[in-house]
């Protein structure tokens, strides 16, 4: 066989492979690989800081701050300031009624905008840090991490600098999303939330979320909960016998401050001694009671 009409022959061949490796391997791939991508949880780098966009460069069906709901902060920094060096609790909340699954992204830059302090995971189930292309470390939620009717809160901690760097900025933005997993029907918001340097900051007031928790039954066979809270928190509440069984649980919601009550159904409990637990953000009660039948 003439040495052209081989080559002509091998070109042919790797024409044909490379078109299989283009059609079928590197759809695949991508498949997969956006599979993990999407699944990790929240993308860094769309919190709406200077030379970022925000969300709604993905989630774009409506303007932003647009929707019924908000987004806001709440931290434990004295007179919005930090001292060098301590530790602060930053909640965000995100409500929007009617929407099922939540997200967020928040990052702290200084007026040169570069990336200052540290955070800290508190809630491995719903937060994690991600690092964004430019480089700047992004508090962000998990896959799922949201799924929560109507609102959710998440928690963490930030670490100030070690010394002054000035004002710090705290650029934030969030979905509320329907869950339908599309880009479609989710609302956008964003915002900022700036302190200042204080060489006399005070250390911060880490106050307790629940104020409140009696268990009390009645005739009707009706175990009534009743707790308050101090501040917006995740609750969750769980019913056990003194041996650790399950006989109850009330997955976690988010309910705001002020005073809460539970009526739970009525279950089918043997006479003896019971512990209900009352879970808010990182606090825990117990009490026991005394069921009769």
């Amino acid at each position: 066989m003439p040495v052209a009409q081989i080559s002509g022959t091998l070109f042919i061949f790797l024409i044909m492979r490379l078109k299989f490796f283009f059609i079928v391997f590197i759809p695949l791939l991508i498949l997969v690989l956006g599979f993990s991508w999407f699944n990790a949880g929240g993308r860094a780098g769309y919190t709406g800081s200077p030379g970022e966009i925000t969300c709604a460069g993905c989630h774009g069906q409506y303007p932003l701050n647009s929707g019924i709901g908000m987004m806001q902060i709440e931290t434990n920094l004295p007179n919005h300031q930090y001292a060098p060096g301590h530790t602060y609790q930053i909640n965000v909340k995100i409500k929007h009624v009617g929407k099922s699954l939540f997200g967020f992204g928040l990052e702290s830059l200084d007026t040169s905008n570069s990336s200052v302090g540290a955070f800290v995971v508190t809630d491995p189930v719903r937060t994690h840090v991600v690092n964004a292309l430019n480089g700047r470390p992004n508090m962000t939620h998990k896959a799922n991490g949201g799924a929560s009717v109507d609102s959710a809160l998440f928690s963490f901690d930030w670490t100030a600098p070690l010394s002054d760097v000035g004002d710090v900025t705290f650029y934030f933005s969030g979905n509320a999303a329907d869950g339908n997993g599309s880009t479609s029907g989710d609302y956008i918001y964003a915002g900022s939330y700036s302190v200042s340097y204080s060489e006399n900051a005070s250390n911060p007031v880490l106050q307790q979320p629940i104020s409140k928790f009696t268990v009390y039954t009645n005739a009707n066979r009706q175990i009534t909960v009743n707790y308050g809270l101090n501040q917006s928190s995740n609750v969750s509440i769980a019913l056990l016998t003194t041996h650790g069984q399950w006989m109850y649980h009330m997955s976690s919601v988010l309910k705001e401050a002020g005073n809460h009550i539970l009526s739970i159904p009525e279950i089918p409990l043997q006479s003896g001694v019971y512990i209900m637990y009352l879970m808010a953000d990182r606090q825990i009660i117990s009490k026991k009671f005394l069921w009769t039948n």
